[in-house]
Formats: structure tokens, C-alpha cells, sequence
């Protein structure tokens, strides 16, 4: 099912922003069924009279609305937000950022850029180096400072050709301009100028000033696109040859007509590019400037506009214009529509552990993920885009498993077994003494090597697990009791008594979990006094994601909600009343190592290192469950 309702789409409206984010919302809205487009109530009126189109529009005045059910996602369209107005969003859905800038850019739940956004990596890929500057991050528990690897601030996805929308039915006619162009040697014949609907740096004045005595300008024809806000009686007298036009919903339809665009850096100045037709930028202030040069347009400030223009008689600045316009032009068109169509939320835009909302910066962006940060409990969390569903059925232990580990589940079961024997010396180490046979449960049991093994120890064994498969196995096969369920199920959770287990155990599995908060608690009931809550989950702190964490992260299996370390995990601990016993370092791999540690010849001193350091890629936790003083 495509996900097009439940969107409520927020464009930016402050006059110094210019128009052009309304015009693409309001597009956006046109593609998506059932899609909300928020215009406050103030501000209605007068915006319908300079977009007409606005009236044919579902449009909301008011975002809390007593009868407004929460959306599925909002999606917002402005070069910045406030902090604030973000968080309060995020609390209701998910945000998807359209071309967002400054602070909020590393708390948007998915990043989309159309506009190349400096100092990304996507930025630098296409139009060279820049440096973009960061917000003040806080500090993680377990992670540290994050601006020494945090890229929170590059865009999930890029794509300058959604500043068009794709042909339907047909192929992409971004390059028509540069195969139908007049030759070098007719020059310009024929320019527009936009500066947008609002102009907030009146710069459609400083060229009318220009053109009543400029003798280049007044050679040539052209069209001035007057701003909303004026009327026509209050337009002055062009030369011969020009024409004021009145403002229109689409610019990109008057492309053809003309040999070059004159306006201020934005979407227009893009659009143009992407049908092919050259573009030169007058920005009225140094950061729209910079923006303008960084993305390889040329930019003049007003002053020297009458400089440009002189400049404009001769092939080589027009040959500048023209070349930079083919680059951009040879992108292929592409649906913003499309592109938001296609994103399925799942996730958490809180930490799914201890709900704190923030702040939690975004540290790793991709295609489909964004990872954040906790910056209370630590934890590192996902929100993914996509819809794809996990079972964990017979395929899941057998053929997945030996895609993995090159065996299945049930050829690796002594290994595996041999492994909870290690593990449950550490569990009768912390065991409070005086049982003489504890309980204990395995949450995500599997086919059983753990329980085989606490049953050999003198436990009371219990088992849970999702696959009905692997239940059948360990009643029947291993003949010790287990169900099939799935503890985020309220109802199945409240099957448990109080106070039933000694020991809780949970081995590679809490990390499937999107939303912890609720389990956590749970274990705590089940679990005796003193008891026992064991855990073993990857570590972003071992060698690979001290040596690349996004990568770490990005490379991660997608069902892993939550992405753990030791220090966080006591901070976690401490939230729910577990005391932090042991915690131990596994899952050594010494060729992970940088070189040249990871050759074979140093694999033994790489390896000793990792232990030493506690630089396994996972991990395993012993907390105690500490009874309320009473």
C-alpha cells in the first residue's frame, strides 16, 4: 500500500525566504493524495490572492487542532527551524526536511536535498569542497563528543533532479535546451528576469535602475517577472523591447523562450539549469552569495550588476554560463511525489529505551536509515524508511543462517551450546545465593542450545521465541518447555507472574525490538529480587565502530532497533533499577583492524590488543535487578 495519506506538508512562508517553497509544496500536494498543505489562518487570505491555486488546495490553519489526528509523517520545506517547532513535530511523526539548513538539520528524522547543501558529502561530489558548520552537539553517554564523527548534517538522499518533476510517459528532456540553443555566434537575444514572488531584497528595482541606461541591456529584449506585492500601476516605464510579465505558478513553462535567466539564487535559478537554459545570480546578501558560488553559479552582488552585464557582450562569459547550465541540465529528472510516496516510516524519532526526545542528533544518515544518538541513556537508535518485514521462520535458522556462518543453525548448535556454558558461569557468579534450583528464562530461545545447556547447569528451564518452528523443537526434541510469542505483545507479556525467574536472558535478540521502554520494564517484574538480566548485543564502541561508526551502523542488519555499549548500557541500567555487575567484550576480529595490524603475521598481538581493550564488536551485559527500597 503506498503511503500518501496522513501527510501534512509545511512550506516556508516569512517574506525573506521568497516564494518558491510554497510553489513546490503546493505541487508536492497536487501529487499526493490526501495530503494536508499547512497555511495558518493569518496568513490564508492574502497568500490565495497571490497563489490562486491556494483555494483548490486541503489546506489546515492550525496544526493543533483538537480534531487533527497525528500524521503519518510531516514534511517540511524551509532553509531552517527553530529547535522548538521541530521537537514538538517529531513528537507527533516523523519529519521529513526538504532542502532544511542550520540547527535542525541534525535532528530531522530523514534529510532530502535537491539544493546541494555545503559541506556534505554530497555537496563536495558534485560542486567541490565547502564546510558547513555545526550545531552545538551534546554529549553521549558511552559515544563522547560527536563532532569528530557525526554526519548528521548530509542529506539521506540527494537528488537535484526532484527540482523537476519526471515527464510522465515519457523520456528525460532535460538536455532539449542544449541541443535546440541558437549558435554561439547569434549571442543573447532574448532574457528573463525573476527574482520571485516576494523579492525580498528588492533586486528587481536595482535592475530596472540598470536597464534605463545600461547600452547592452537595452540592445537586447527581455521580460521582468514584477513580484506579487506589486500592482501594475505602480511599475515603471521599460525600454523598448522589454515587457513586464505578471507572476506565474510555473516559471520552467517560460524556459523556452529565452536565452538566459537573471534572478536570485534559489529554486528558479535550479529549474532553469535543469531545463538547460544559462543562469545568471544577483544575491543581495553575502550567505545567499556563498550558497550561489559553492553550487557553481556565477553571483554577483547588486553593485556589480552594471560589471556582469557589461561582461554579458562577450562569448566567454556566456560560454561559462552556458557550460555550467549543460552540467546541471544532464541530470536526470526525477518525482519529488514519488520520492515521498515511497517512504514507510518505522522507528523511533524518540530513544526507544528511556523516551527522552532530545536533544538526540542524528549521527549516521543513508538512503534508507537514520541513526540517532540518546543523549541520556546513550543509546543509538534507528528510523528507517523502508517497509520491508522480518520473519524469523524456519528459512531464518537454516538457509539465512548458513548464508551467514556458512552452517545452519542446527549444525552450529554445539557451538553455540558450549557458548551459553560460558555464559552461565558468569549468571551463577551473580546468582544471589540461596536457591537451590533458580529459574530462568530465555527470551528468543531459538532451537534451544542455551537452555540445553542451563537444564545441564541445574536450571529450571523456560523458553520463549517468535518461530513456532524453533518452540516445536525444544518442547519436543529438547522436551523442555517453551512458547511461541512475542513479548512486545502486552497480552502475552501479562501471561508472567511477578517475581517468577532468577535469571533472564537475552542473547543477540534485544536489538530487534523498535521500542524497548515497555520490556524493559517487564523483565524487571518477572525477574526475583536479585535477579539476574543477561544480555549479549554488537558494541558501536569495538574496532569497527571506533574505526567508522555510519559504516558500522549503515552496514548493520536493518532489524537492529537499538544499537548498544557497555557504558550505555549501565547508564540504561541504572534508569530501569538494574545495577551493571560485568560486562564482557566479545566477538574479537583482529582483521578489522587498520593496517598493518590486520596482517596475519600480527594477528595474535591485534587480538591481544582487542581483548586488552575491550574492542570486540559485541557484547555481553550481567545486570542485577535491585529491589525497591521499601
Amino acid at each position: 500500500m503506498e503511503q500518501t495519506n496522513g501527510v501534512i506538508l509545511i512550506p516556508a512562508l516569512e517574506l525573506r525566504n521568497g516564494s518558491g517553497h510554497l510553489a513546490r509544496m503546493i505541487r508536492l500536494h497536487m501529487e499526493l493524495e490526501n495530503s494536508l498543505l499547512y497555511i495558518p489562518h493569518t496568513m490564508q487570505e492574502n497568500l490565495q490572492k497571490q497563489f490562486p491555486e491556494l483555494k483548490e488546495c486541503r489546506s489546515i490553519g492550525d496544526l493543533e487542532e483538537p480534531n487533527l489526528p497525528a500524521p503519518e509523517l510531516y514534511v517540511i520545506d524551509m532553509p531552517e527551524i527553530e529547535y522548538s517547532y521541530l521537537m514538538k513535530l517529531k513528537e507527533r511523526a516523523p519529519v521529513v526536511a526538504v532542502d532544511l539548513g542550520g540547527e535542525g538539520r541534525s535532528y530531522a528524522d530523514y534529510l532530502l536535498d535537491t539544493l546541494p547543501y555545503p559541506g556534505t558529502r554530497h555537496h563536495r561530489k558534485y560542486f567541490g569542497n565547502g564546510k558547513a558548520s555545526y550545531p552545538s552537539l551534546p554529549r553521549i553517554p558511552g559515544l563522547g563528543a560527536l563532532s569528530s564523527f557525526v554526519n548528521g548534517e548530509a542529506a539521506n538522499f540527494y537528488d537535484p533532479g526532484l527540482l523537476r518533476p519526471k515527464p510522465a510517459g515519457s523520456e528525460n528532456t532535460s538536455v532539449r535546451r542544449s541541443a535546440d540553443r541558437k549558435s554561439e555566434e547569434q549571442g543573447l537575444e532574448n532574457i528573463l528576469v525573476s527574482f520571485g514572488g516576494s523579492d525580498p531584497g528588492n533586486l528587481t528595482r536595482s535592475f530596472v535602475n540598470l536597464l534605463q541606461t545600461h547600452e547592452f541591456l537595452r540592445s537586447v529584449t527581455g521580460s521582468i517577472i514584477y513580484p506579487r506585492r506589486l500592482k501594475d500601476s505602480a511599475l515603471p516605464d521599460l525600454p523598448r523591447g522589454w515587457s513586464w510579465m505578471e507572476p506565474v505558478d510555473d516559471l520552467s513553462t517560460r524556459f523556452p523562450r529565452y536565452d538566459l535567466l537573471i534572478c536570485a539564487y534559489g529554486l528558479s535559478a535550479w529549474e532553469a539549469q535543469f531545463s538547460g537554459l544559462p543562469v545568471l545570480i544577483l544575491d543581495a546578501s553575502d550567505y545567499h552569495r556563498r550558497l550561489s558560488v559553492l553550487s557553481g553559479f556565477l553571483s554577483v552582488p547588486p553593485d556589480s550588476l552594471e560589471t556582469a552585464a557589461d561582461q554579458l557582450r562577450f562569448p566567454a562569459l556566456r560560454e561559462q554560463l552556458r557550460s555550467q547550465a549543460d552540467r546541471v541540465a544532464a541530470i536526470p529528472a526525477s518525482s519529488l511525489g514519488e520520492t515521498i510516496r515511497s517512504i514507510r516510516p518505522h522507528g523511533n524519532s524518540c530513544c526507544p529505551c528511556c523516551g527522552n526526545m532530545g536533544p538526540n542528533p542524528i549521527i549516521s544518515r543513508s538512503r534508507n536509515r537514520s541513526y540517532s544518538a540518546c543523549s541520556r541513556c546513550g543509546t543509538v537508535y534507528l528510523f528507517r524508511v523502508t517497509s520491508d518485514s522480518f520473519t524469523y521462520d524456519e528459512s531464518y535458522f537454516f538457509s539465512q543462517y548458513r548464508e551467514q556462518y556458512g552452517k545452519t543453525y542446527i549444525e552450529d548448535f554445539q557451538h553455540i551450546k558450549s557458548m551459553g556454558e560460558e555464559r552461565l558461569k558468569h549468571i551463577q557468579k551473580q546468582l544471589h545465593p540461596g536457591e537451590e534450583q533458580p529459574s530462568i528464562l530465555d527470551i528468543g530461545c531459538a532451537y534451544g542450545p542455551f537452555l540445553q545447556a542451563a537444564r545441564e547447569a541445574g536450571f529450571l528451564c523456560s523458553g520463549i521465541d517468535i518461530s513456532p518452528d524453533a518452540v516445536e523443537y525444544v518442547n519436543s526434541v529438547l522436551q523442555i518447555p517453551a512458547q511461541s510469542g512475542d513479548i512486545s505483545d502486552p497480552e502475552f507479556r501479562n501471561s508472567f507472574g511477578e517475581n517468577q525467574f532468577s535469571a533472564v536472558t537475552m542473547w543477540y535478540v534485544i536489538e530487534h525490538f523498535p521500542e524497548l521502554g515497555d520490556i524493559l520494564g517487564w523483565i524487571r517484574k518477572i525477574l526475583k529480587p536479585w535477579g539476574i538480566f543477561a544480555i549479549s548485543t554488537p558494541s558501536n564502541r569495538g574496532i569497527s565502530g571506533r574505526m567508522n561508526l555510519s559504516a558500522f551502523l549503515q552496514n548493520g542488519p536493518e532489524d537492529h532497533y537499538s544499537v548498544w555499549n557497555p557504558r550505555q548500557a549501565d547508564e540504561l541500567g541504572r534508569f530501569y533499577s538494574f545495577m551493571l555487575a560485568e560486562s564482557r567484550s566479545t566477538g574479537h576480529h583482529p582483521e578489522r583492524f587498520p593496517s598493518p595490524f590486520s596482517l596475519p603475521w600480527l594477528k595474535g598481538l591485534s587480538m591481544a590488543a582487542s581483548r586488552a581493550m575491550d574492542l570486540g564488536d559485541s557484547f555481553e551485559a550481567y545486570f542485577i535487578n535491585i529491589p525497591e527500597q521499601e
